[in-house]
């Protein structure tokens, strides 16, 4: 804004005007002086004329466009003395190739969406086979499972062709393994075991995990290690709950739905655990176990609460909200206008429910008991330690061998979608709000989560913590089930240290443990650019519709992602659920492998 009035002088500190005086009449070094009003005056103007002598020249001034190219800035970089750890990455990156794909199913509804869970085993060393499992939604609530083998030439491509002369007693004909599930949220596999394990986001008195074994072969049969479409599955009930978290008789007991797993590693007398929406299990042998106190009441799934729903909205007419706590309780949250009838000279919701029982200075409850979204073990002692995440932004660091008071958690900028263990003492947490963030869980302290009255009734900001890393290229604005996966940096071989995430545009990128950067892969980063139109309505997840009601044009958000080897490979492989089929991505290798000059013209 120019101040400038003719005849008085502006002061920037003092924000006023001054009459220009004579030097011989204003006092001594007067900034109103004439002299020294024009001296500043031809200052300024010469200070504004360098200026723009070192823009026009900066315009002279054009980037190299091997610069362009990440890895030749890389070497050219380390010449000069600033070497890049991501150089690696991306010279291996540049050698990625589409390696073709397996189309699972044929028709139905799965067609125009994409695979909402994946898993890619690697276990038939005997034949070198790899397998897929995945999910094919025959109707918006009802899925099958389905599995297919991966055969692949000498150039590394998936090609059946091929395969039925050398596997002749082979069918590779996908088959369906399990029918008519209802609502499933995630699969794993559990090698120590042999068994898959399927959980379902459907709420139910008897919230239950599927366990299924696919049938082994013995060493001298010809035929692949695991065979497809044979198989046993069991189905384990947990345990039930009434309303004050004990355990009760299915009359008495309130609606369980399994939201995620992970299964434990081999050093574990653990199976897996289980988070659902009421806190933690732990499957030992075959009997499923509470890890985690269960809430006292609990967040149901949406197909399942719709009374809940309809009070909460009666009560917001009534200008009385009700909070919604960290467990899925209620009054622990930051609802607005929340109900102060008083009861016995306490304060009460709208139903007559104490809003807060607590004083000041007792502890809250731990967060790891209200609804989890995601798990993994950690690193630094995985037969032991746990990572849970849950609402609203918690990231929970579950030690099995040590009370409940003296667990740890911390704060993410966004409710966490995936949690992962990156080396010994790092967690990646993902999450919407395009927030993707690398923690030390060395620097997170074990302090006991107060109540906070300033910060709306919930935790307060003690859990906190800064990340050591931040990816500021991550895109999810607001897709629950955007898959991920990653390549750990200290796990060795080619390609590690490398996350792979799918955008809310449809898209998928890679990023660098490292630094955080974008690491640029033109076969990756073409998935998802002519991605069909969201449905007008996909399956329910996790108690979440994605899709419904959403515009024609929206793009199909990729929700399965999975780095693997298969056996005899040097290199891994990402397998990406886009439509009907799983797509593979690999470095190129045999007679049409190399880089070509291309790649620097």
């Amino acid at each position: 804004m120019n101040r400038s009035i003719p005849g008085y002088y502006y002061d920037e500190e003092k924000r006023k005007y001054f009459k220009i005086e004579d030097r011989r009449t204003a006092p001594v070094n007067a900034p109103w002086a004439g002299n020294n009003v024009k001296r500043r005056q031809l200052e300024d103007a010469e200070a504004e004329a360098r200026q723009q002598r070192l823009i026009i020249k900066a315009r002279g001034v054009k980037r190299a466009p091997i610069l362009a190219n990440d890895t030749a800035s890389g070497f050219l970089r380390r010449e000069h003395g600033e070497p890049s750890r991501d150089t690696p990455l991306a010279c291996w990156l540049q050698g990625i190739r589409p390696k073709g794909s397996i189309k699972l199913w044929s028709s139905g509804l799965g067609d125009t969406m994409n695979p909402w869970i994946m898993h890619v085993g690697n276990q038939d060393t005997k034949t070198g086979l790899g397998v897929v499992y995945a999910i094919n939604f025959t109707s918006p609530y009802l899925a099958n499972l389905v599995s297919s083998y991966i055969p692949r030439n000498d150039n590394d491509e998936i090609d059946f062709g091929e395969a039925v002369v050398s596997h002749r007693h082979t069918d590779f004909m996908p088959r369906v393994e399990v029918t008519s599930l209802y609502q499933p949220s995630s699969l794993k596999y559990h090698a120590p075991s042999h068994r898959l394990l399927l959980t379902s986001s459907e709420a139910a008195l008897d919230g239950s995990l599927i366990c299924f074994s696919p049938t082994l072969t013995e060493h001298d049969d010809p035929r692949p290690a695991w065979l497809l479409g044979q198989g046993t599955f069991t189905e384990i009930s947990t345990p039930s709950l009434n309303r004050n978290g004990r355990l009760a008789s299915h009359s008495s007991s309130v609606w369980k739905s399994a939201t995620t797993c992970a299964p434990a590693p081999a050093s574990s007398r653990m199976t897996c655990v289980v988070g659902t929406n009421t806190g933690i299990l732990r499957l030992i042998g075959d009997q499923l176990q509470w890890l985690t106190p269960p809430s006292d009441t609990v967040t149901t799934t949406q197909n399942n609460s719709r009374n809940d729903i309809m009070g909460r909205a009666r009560a917001r007419e009534r200008g009385r909200g009700i909070g919604i706590g960290i467990g899925g309780g209620r009054g622990r949250g930051r609802g607005r206008g929340r109900g102060r009838d008083r009861v016995r000279g306490r304060d009460n919701d709208v139903r007559g429910n104490p809003l807060n029982d607590s004083s000041p200075d007792e502890p809250e409850p731990c967060p790891a008991k209200g609804y989890i979204l995601s798990l993994d073990f950690l690193a630094q002692n995985p037969a032991d330690v746990v990572l849970a995440s849950s609402r609203p932004s918690f990231v929970n660091v579950v030690d099995t061998r040590a009370p409940v008071q003296e667990w740890t958690a911390f704060k993410h900028r966004s409710p966490v979608i995936h949690v992962r263990s990156v080396g010994a003492h790092s967690v990646l947490a993902a999450g919407i709000a395009n927030a993707m963030a690398l923690y030390d869980v060395r620097w997170i302290r074990s302090r006991p989560q107060h109540h906070d009255p300033q910060a709306g009734g919930g935790l307060s900001n003690k859990h906190s913590a800064c990340p050591v890393l931040e990816f500021p290229d991550y895109r999810n604005a607001g897709d629950l089930g955007a898959g991920l996966d990653l390549l750990a940096a200290d796990s060795g071989g080619f390609g590690h240290g490398i996350v792979a995430a799918a955008q809310d545009d449809g898209s998928v990128a890679l990023y660098s443990l490292s630094s955080g950067e974008r690491l640029r892969c033109a076969a990756v980063d073409a998935i998802g650019k002519s991605a069909p139109a969201v449905p007008d309505a996909e399956p329910y997840r996790m108690g979440y519709v994605h899709g419904a009601g959403a515009a024609s044009a929206a793009p199909v958000v990729i929700k399965a992602l999975q780095f693997q080897t298969l056996p005899g490979d040097v290199h891994p492989s990402l397998f990406v659920g886009e439509g009907s089929a799983i797509k593979k991505y690999s470095f190129a290798t045999g007679s049409g492998s190399a880089l070509g000059v291309d790649e620097w013209e």
